[in-house]
């Protein structure tokens, strides 16, 4: 993930696009969310991209044996965001 990149966020009962707006950083105090620790972190804004037409627009899932339980999953297409 770098600055400006695009980024689908999957909850149980939502999901956004989010845009990368700043470099990666350690943060050791986090507060833990749901059982988890996010100490590596990169700061995002909200944006009003439709997720499911981006993860269309975006070819789904890279053919490279990802699987949807990991994290980060890259998609199988970069498209510039003019064309969304």
């Amino acid at each position: 993930m770098k600055h400006k990149d695009l980024v689908i966020l999957r909850g149980a009962k939502s999901h956004c696009v989010v845009k990368v707006v700043g470099d990666y950083f350690f943060d050791p105090q986090n507060i833990p969310v749901a059982g988890g620790n996010y100490y590596h972190q990169r700061p995002v804004r909200l944006t009003r991209y439709d997720p499911d037409v981006l993860w269309k627009v975006a070819g789904k899932m890279a053919q490279d044996g990802g699987s949807i339980y990991r994290t980060l999953i890259r998609c199988g297409n970069t498209i510039p965001v003019d064309e969304l």
